[in-house]
């Protein structure tokens, strides 16, 4: 629903930034993705597919970081969008 951004920070000398690292390490049989709540209540279909966390986790960690790139295995293709 909202086009995410690559992080960047810019600093600032004239006011104070604080950030705050959160993470939440689930579970390696948790399965992980969309919330049908959020895709199917609204009446526009989900565009990434579950997976489990131990499979995402392998997959984009066992590659260069390059941005987001690592999503795409993840995205539904339009004709299985379900």
């Amino acid at each position: 629903m909202y086009k995410s951004i690559e992080h960047r920070a810019i600093t600032n000398d004239k006011k104070a930034r604080t950030s705050l690292a959160t993470f939440v390490v689930p579970n390696e049989s948790v399965e992980i993705g969309p919330l049908h709540e959020m895709a199917d209540g609204i009446g526009r279909p989900a565009m990434y597919r579950t997976v489990k966390y131990l499979d995402y986790i392998r997959h984009a960690l066992g590659r260069k970081m390059e941005g987001k790139a690592h999503t795409h295995v993840l995205k539904l293709d339009d004709e299985n969008v379900s």
